[in-house]
């Protein structure tokens, strides 16, 4: 999926059944976590739409995403639609007129207003073919040592520092 080179990956939560346990991992384990075996997908947005994308996620009204290439600070206090305080994407300040790629799986992208509150006609997805386990499989043998942390991509400042929910 590298070859892909998209600036951002969402994964709905609910997609992932279960813990990854310690130990060794046997192919079982990664399809009783993940196992509805959509395939990936790509789309582009602005960076306009994007920020869009992260306010419909910090109001609540979804499941959040998990994420990567972005780092979220949101609070939570304040009203629907300016929670967002900052987002980096790829290390940088989100750029409202640059054009990100995105990778998620299907079942993401048939819900895109659910999720994001963005039409599902506004983008234009193409289907990789390629099943979202399969690439964890191979991912996991080559990884041999997978290390769990939480890495702080999102980071809700109303909420204590190691207060539940305060990173993910």
């Amino acid at each position: 999926m590298n070859s892909q080179k998209t600036d951002i990956a969402f994964q709905n939560s609910g997609g992932l059944r279960k813990d990854l346990p310690k130990g060794d991992i046997k192919v079982r384990d990664i399809w009783e976590i993940n196992p509805f075996g959509n395939t990936f997908v790509v789309f582009e947005v602005d960076g306009k739409t994007l920020k869009n994308m992260i306010e419909w996620q910090a109001s609540g009204k979804a499941e959040l995403m998990q994420v990567s290439g972005l780092k979220i600070v949101i609070d939570s206090r304040k009203n629907i639609g300016e929670r967002v305080v900052s987002i980096e994407v790829g290390g940088k300040p989100l750029d409202e007129n640059k054009i990100y790629s995105i990778v998620t799986n299907n079942w993401v992208a048939d819900h895109l207003y659910d999720l994001f509150g963005i039409p599902q006609n506004s983008v234009k997805v193409k289907n990789l073919g390629v099943v979202d386990r399969d690439v964890f499989i191979e991912a996991v043998k080559k990884q041999k040592i997978i290390k769990s942390e939480v890495e702080g991509r999102i980071i809700d400042i109303s909420k204590q520092r190691g207060e539940p929910n305060n990173e993910y």
